[in-house]
């Protein structure tokens, strides 16, 4: 879609009927016995995936692809309804997969993974025509893919653009899933509190309960592992992104929780004992503990009339700087890439 073009080239429209032209048919097959089974070298390019990667986000967030199509109305039913029947085919095919002894194969997941991204993009910003069997079909198939360990959750928030009624349902929802032990769960709540932040913030929705965003924090003060690595990441943005939704005391807690982190993480392991972190886990979570810290530099900066900045962001500034590591020398100042 960036790339050049000639000027007489219509590139939004050829891709457009590129997108919408792709098969409906899924993964799914049947043997010679009539038995279902999934199709080997099953594409990870699904309408699903290439619609939720070329669509024209509503809200541009650091670290999310930004695509460029913004779809009519009719065309935005269009891809709603042949995503509706792909997704028979890849819930059996997922179903038939985790019952398997090597589980749901990478381009499964990358072909339906982008699910929530696709409903949030392509679709729920302009579905003004669904009437309430759509509405309610529509989250139907969001408790469908929990089902089957795939939680298009970032989409939950989307909903309440047209159905503001939903946010009570949709807020225990992502309560429920911030709060669990699960990766993929927690992950996708993080990013979908992120979402729901801003959308909020514009108008666009009602606003989470603040009690998503405390939850999110306290998963980061006690080191919950499960996710811990996206939930930095959403955090440390939104701190930078939406700094009037961190209190002081929300700073001050983080902060605190900063020289933890440093003795849980520090490489090399030290002798007296491994913690909760394997040392091949340790760059990637100090990675975003250092993304953390930069992020509270940037609120302590905007608030100067909080008090002064606690020492252990600095601590983790010169840790940092020091550190063999350059993926961790650089994670400290990400100003440029996340601060409005």
């Amino acid at each position: 879609m960036n790339l050049p073009a000639p000027a007489e080239v219509d590139v939004p429209s050829i891709v457009k009927s590129y997108i919408l032209g792709l098969p409906t048919k899924g993964p799914l097959d049947r043997d010679p016995s009539g038995r279902a089974v999934v199709s080997f070298g099953v594409s990870d390019r699904s309408l699903i995936t290439e619609a939720s990667f070329a669509s024209k986000p509503i809200i541009k967030l650091a670290g999310e692809t930004l695509g460029t199509l913004e779809w009519t109305e009719e065309e935005v039913k269009q891809l709603y309804l042949k995503a509706r029947e792909l997704w028979p085919s890849y819930k059996v095919a997922l179903k038939i997969m985790q019952r398997g002894p090597f589980g749901v194969s990478g381009s499964l997941k990358a072909a339906i993974g982008e699910l929530g991204q696709f409903l949030a993009r392509a679709t729920l910003p302009k579905m003004k025509w669904a009437d309430d069997t759509i509405w309610q079909e529509l989250l139907t198939w969001l408790q469908e893919g929990r089902g089957v360990a795939v939680f298009p959750s970032v989409a939950l928030p989307y909903v309440l653009i047209h159905r503001p009624a939903e946010a009570d349902s949709i807020g225990r929802t992502i309560a429920e899933d911030i709060d669990t032990d699960d990766d993929d769960r927690v992950a996708a709540a993080g990013k979908a509190i992120r979402h729901w932040v801003h959308l909020g913030a514009m108008g666009q929705t009602p606003k989470p309960p603040s009690t998503l965003l405390t939850a999110l924090i306290e998963r980061i003060i006690f080191r919950r592992k499960s996710g811990i690595n996206p939930c930095l990441w959403h955090l440390s943005c939104l701190i930078a992104e939406k700094q009037e939704a961190i209190t002081p005391s929300d700073a001050a807690l983080l902060s605190a929780s900063l020289l933890p982190w440093h003795h849980a993480t520090i490489l090399p392991i030290p002798e007296e004992g491994a913690g909760d972190f394997r040392e091949a886990e340790r760059p990637d979570v100090r990675v975003r503990i250092a993304n953390l810290a930069g992020a509270l530099r940037i609120w302590y900066i905007n608030n100067p009339s909080v008090t002064p900045e606690p020492s252990a962001i600095e601590k983790w500034k010169e840790w940092c700087a020091s550190d063999p590591l350059p993926e961790i020398q650089r994670a400290f100042d990400f100003r440029e890439e996340v601060a409005p």
